[in-house]
Order: structure tokens, then C-alpha cells, then sequence
């Protein structure tokens, strides 16, 4: 009897982390998803009527886009640093092991990183500091390098060892302290632009180290007050925009309390099942969230070139003044199938290490 209660517990917590894990790979997936479609921009509008109304739904448009798709970084680094809590703890060498592979991560990608930048892009390179903390040089037509996340990773995966040294009661104390903290600079900085960290510094993060022990401790909280989160996540996003459209203030990517909000909100998709195609789908782009997030950018780099040679393709919406550029859609669609090939002859060599 004794055997057979200990055996119903132990499928019981399998079934209970099977749950976790699955719900985890559904909040990489939507994280992924949101960073290419942020970069890619397929739905992007023109406005060419100029009017208060097509200048009001051009704005509208973008920044309700701006809002969820940044949450995207953040809640890699949520899911990172709760895996990291998960499983520290119980194993001796898990620190180091993982700053290991980040490590190994980090050097591949940036190297990749800058002999794309320096064949397409004539600007000279300049390896400082600042080089390396934002992930290599950027690329014409498609921006700043992403590999500052995993720069930023390994700062926040350090940060997170060292918490994890403290006692209990340090940490509640430590981690009330960094989201008080965090939060607070984060509502004055669009008004105080001078305290803002650059968008690439891991300071806009560190608010994630004791969320995500909390939440790998307590992984119901952000089910049992999902409606709350979803009132903050309005409110603070409300106070955003009107930022941005009467601009009082300076709009920042990730130092925003929406940023934080949002992303403990998006942890509530954890519990939303899917049918069994779709978890099947979501699993691999999650395990595959590493290449997409690394190649996506190059991926995309010969269609813009090949596109901004060509005349746009403007498909009118009525009534608006407002054009939708079907080339921005076509131009997503062939950099996604292209990461997808990148990512196939990957996965069938030695170099699937980097990217899953």
C-alpha cells in the first residue's frame, strides 16, 4: 500500500513537470514567434494620407505591436532564469556547466556575426567594449546584432549563482529590493532619459533573477492571479501609449514597467493546452527557439537588399489613407523559410550544438 501511494506520487509530480516543461516550450515558442515578426515587420503600413486618421491608426497600429512583441527577450530570460532555479539547486556542477555552454554559444555566434557583417557591410570594425557586450557588429538593412542575449544571459546566469549563495531571507530581502528598484526606474526613466540603461544592458533584466526564483518556488501564482496580471498589463501598457502619442515622454525597448508586467503576464499561456498537432508544433519551433533566434536576421538580409531595389507593392486599405506593403510580407515569408533550410542543414551536421 505504502509502495503503491509513494508510485501514484511520483507520476503524479512526472505528470505535474511533464505539464511545466510543455508549458515552458509554448512560452519559447510565442517568444520566438514575437521576436522574428518584430524584426521581420510583414505587416507594416504606410501613411500616405497624412491625415490625423491615418497618422492616428499608423501609430495605434505600431505601437500596440511594439508593446507585445518586446516582451519577447524578456521572457527568454523569465523561462532561462526559472529552468536555472529548477535545477541548480540539486546539481553541484549545473553553474558551471551552463555558463560553459553559454560561453561556447556566445563565441560561435558572435564570430558568425561579424564575418556576415564585414562581407555585406563596408563600415570598418571596431572591437571594443562595446562590441562585445552588444553582440558584434550590425548589419546593413536588418540592424543590431541579438547575440547581446546571450551576452546579457551569461551576465544575469552569473548574478542568479551568486543569489542562490545567499540565505533564504537574503534573497526575499535581495529580490524585493531589485524589483522595487527596477520598477521605480523604470516609470521615471522615460521622463528622466539620463538614468536609462542603453537597450542592450543586462540592467534592464536583473528585475527577472528574483521573479523567476519566485516563480520556479511558486509555479501557480501566475495562474491564480492571471486576471490581475492582465488589469496591470492594460494599465501599464495604457500609460505607454499615451506616452508615445502625446509624447511626453521618451519610449523605451525593455526599461518600461509593461515590460515586467507583461512578461509575468505571457507566463499565464503555460496553461493554455493546445491539441496535439499544435503542441507537436510548438515543441519543435521551442526547440529550435536558439536558431531561429540566431539566424532569422541573416536569414532575411538578401531579400530586403533584393526588395529595396524593387518598387513597393501598396495594397490600399479603405477609407484610411493607409497603404499595407505586401513586399514587407513577402520578404518575412522568404527570410522564414530560409532560417528554416539554415536551421535543416544545421540539425544534420556537427553544428546542431548551436542551435538547439
Amino acid at each position: 500500500m505504502k509502495h503503491e501511494i509513494l508510485q501514484s506520487t511520483h507520476n503524479d509530480l512526472s505528470s505535474s513537470q511533464a505539464t511545466r516543461e510543455k508549458g515552458l516550450d509554448r512560452i519559447k515558442a510565442w517568444a520566438i514567434l514575437f521576436v522574428i515578426f518584430w524584426h521581420y515587420q510583414p505587416l507594416h503600413l504606410i501613411n500616405l494620407g497624412q491625415t490625423q486618421l491615418s497618422t492616428l491608426i499608423c501609430e495605434v497600429f505600431f505601437a500596440g505591436i511594439r508593446q507585445v512583441c518586446l516582451i519577447a527577450v524578456p521572457l527568454f530570460f523569465l523561462v532561462s532564469l526559472i529552468i536555472f532555479f529548477k535545477h541548480a539547486p540539486n546539481r553541484p556542477h549545473y553553474l558551471r556547466k551552463r555558463l560553459t555552454r553559454l560561453l561556447i554559444l556566445y563565441g560561435f555566434w558572435i564570430s558568425v556575426q561579424t564575418i556576415f557583417a564585414s562581407v555585406v557591410s563596408p563600415e570598418p570594425l571596431v572591437i571594443d567594449w562595446h562590441f562585445i557586450a552588444s553582440g558584434g557588429p550590425p548589419i546593413p538593412l536588418v540592424g543590431g546584432s541579438v547575440f547581446y542575449f546571450l551576452f546579457d544571459l551569461i551576465i544575469l546566469t552569473l548574478a542568479a549563482g551568486l543569489f542562490l549563495q545567499c540565505s533564504e531571507r537574503g534573497r526575499i530581502v535581495i529580490g524585493v529590493i531589485v524589483v522595487a528598484t527596477s520598477l521605480f526606474t523604470f516609470s521615471i526613466v522615460p521622463y528622466f532619459p539620463a538614468y536609462a540603461p542603453s537597450t542592450t544592458s543586462p540592467a534592464n533584466f536583473f528585475v527577472f533573477i528574483p521573479l523567476a526564483y519566485f516563480l520556479a518556488q511558486n509555479p501557480g501564482f501566475v495562474l491564480t492571479y492571471r486576471r490581475l496580471l492582465a488589469v496591470l498589463f492594460a494599465f501599464t501598457c495604457l500609460f505607454d501609449m499615451i506616452n508615445i502619442l502625446w509624447e511626453l515622454g521618451i519610449y523605451y525597448n525593455y526599461c518600461r514597467p509593461s515590460t515586467v508586467i507583461g512578461a509575468l503576464y505571457f507566463m499565464t499561456f503555460l496553461a493554455i493546452e493546445l491539441p496535439p498537432k499544435g503542441e507537436r508544433i510548438f515543441s519543435l519551433i521551442a526547440r529550435f527557439s536558439l536558431g531561429l533566434f540566431a539566424v532569422h536576421k541573416l536569414a532575411v538580409y538578401p531579400f530586403r537588399a533584393l526588395f529595396i531595389q524593387l518598387n513597393p507593392i501598396l495594397i490600399p486599405i479603405p477609407m484610411t489613407g493607409v497603404r499595407l506593403a505586401a513586399s514587407f510580407i513577402i520578404v518575412a515569408l522568404a527570410g522564414f523559410l530560409l532560417s528554416i533550410l539554415l536551421l535543416w542543414l544545421m540539425n544534420i551536421t556537427p553544428l546542431r550544438r548551436f542551435i538547439r
